[in-house]
């Protein structure tokens, strides 16, 4: 699990410095970064009452509604 996480972490700064061209400090580059922390965070817990509320179906649901009007 902990390699999955840290190998899609290199894919996802890789791509974020090769393919994508956001600009330093626009929304949608802040939402990318905000949105990449919440998914680091959002692993189990031991105690299932302070796990993170934050699934990861939630954050494509929020990263889809932030993208989407922009772009079609």
């Amino acid at each position: 699990m902990l390699i999955l996480l840290i190998l899609s972490t290199i894919v996802c700064s890789e791509a974020y410095r090769k393919g994508y061209m956001l600009r330093k400090g626009s929304k949608l580059e802040k939402q990318h970064r905000r949105s990449l922390h919440e998914w680091r965070k959002a692993h189990k817990h031991k105690h299932h009452r302070k796990r993170q509320s934050m699934e990861f179906e939630e954050l494509l649901m929020k990263m889809d509604s932030f993208i989407r009007p922009r772009f079609g």
